[in-house]
């Protein structure tokens, strides 16, 4: 049978979610303007990120370590945070007695990627880029390293 669990900590609407299904972790944003990280298996908040100014309407977890995410907000900015200390804890079972401390997440790099809301967000499977799409009507795609924009495609006009 499957099982429902309600996650408390966010103060607002969650508008984005992923996964880490090797690790039992989850991250979550929302229009609070915080990123937080969840254990599958007790449902403890486990992380919490800190830094946009606006909602997070985007998240994306690098699959390959575990060890970092990235965000997009309608503060129209990219940041990536260090999940490392959270996939190693995962990695050698701390987690799972419920009583979990919140580990504040650190942002690594953050900057202004469009021109308007940030609504969908991707990293690459090695990690190395992250991909972005807007209302601006533009998908970029950056280097997680330095931030450096390495391609813009830009959408058309309405329909009509």
């Amino acid at each position: 049978s499957q099982s429902c669990r309600l996650l408390y900590g966010h103060t607002n609407i969650i508008l984005a979610v992923d996964c880490h299904c090797s690790l039992g972790l989850v991250a979550t944003s929302s229009k609070d303007r915080l990123v937080r990280i969840w254990h599958v298996e007790t449902g403890a908040c486990v992380g919490l990120g800190e830094g946009h100014v606006d909602a997070v309407g985007a998240i994306a977890w690098g699959q390959r370590s575990g060890g970092v995410c990235a965000s997009g907000s309608n503060d129209q900015s990219i940041k990536i945070w260090n999940t490392s200390k959270l996939a190693e804890r995962a990695k050698r079972g701390v987690f799972g007695s419920g009583k979990e401390e919140v580990a504040e997440v650190a942002v690594v790099r953050g900057w202004k990627a469009h021109d308007k809301d940030i609504n969908s967000i991707a990293l690459s499977p090695n990690e190395a880029m992250v991909v972005s799409g807007s209302q601006d009507r533009t998908v970029k795609l950056w280097q997680v390293e330095t931030g450096a924009l390495t391609m813009t495609c830009k959408g058309q006009g309405g329909i009509g």
